[in-house]
């Protein structure tokens, strides 16, 4: 569950075939696979005090994530 998402056993990773990948580091276990982009992520950002990740991709957008409902509501074309 991802609604703990505010402590630091959570990590962000980014797949090659645009996925947003949660972790829990303490366990190793993967807490979900978040259909992101439609091209590899090459930077992802989580927040410090706020349940929200910034990723980018090759796809030319930039997304702002909520990760307690896990869907983007900001997102930006570079």
């Amino acid at each position: 569950d991802v609604s703990n998402s505010l402590n630091d056993s959570v990590i962000i990773s980014g797949g090659g075939e645009g996925q947003m990948i949660l972790w829990n580091w303490k366990t190793g276990d993967c807490i979900d696979r978040v259909n992101a982009h439609s091209d590899v992520i090459v930077a992802c950002k989580k927040m410090e005090q706020l349940p929200l990740v910034v990723t980018v991709s090759f796809d030319r957008h930039a997304k702002v994530w909520d990760l307690r409902k896990r869907y983007f509501f900001r997102k930006f074309f570079y």
